[in-house]
């Protein structure tokens, strides 16, 4: 990709790999599933909408969307009651 691109006579190919395996060895250190990725994995396996999930809960279909694409973090209460009404372990969202 940037094999034959230079800059002040340095070739870049060197720094793009140290960049890349820099990038994937962080990326492997990091917890695979998020707030908003088990939430999301939660409402599609019980094949419900943002809306319907979000109605059983008692939040609007947005404040869904915000977890699932991880603008906002549900509080500790909500994720209690996201327990309680799926009937899910106590340490579900728990890494």
């Amino acid at each position: 990709m940037y094999k034959n691109a230079t800059f002040f006579n340095i070739a870049l190919e060197p720094l793009y790999i140290s960049l890349k395996s820099y990038k994937d060895s962080v990326l492997c250190a990091l917890p695979t599933d998020n707030v908003g990725q088990k939430i999301r994995k939660l409402r599609l396996s019980l094949g419900l909408t943002q809306n319907q999930f979000g109605a059983m809960i008692g939040n609007k279909n947005t404040t869904v969307a915000n977890w699932e694409n991880g603008y906002k973090t549900p509080s500790p209460n909500i994720q209690y009651k996201i327990i309680k009404t799926f009937k899910l372990r106590l340490d579900y969202f728990n890494f």
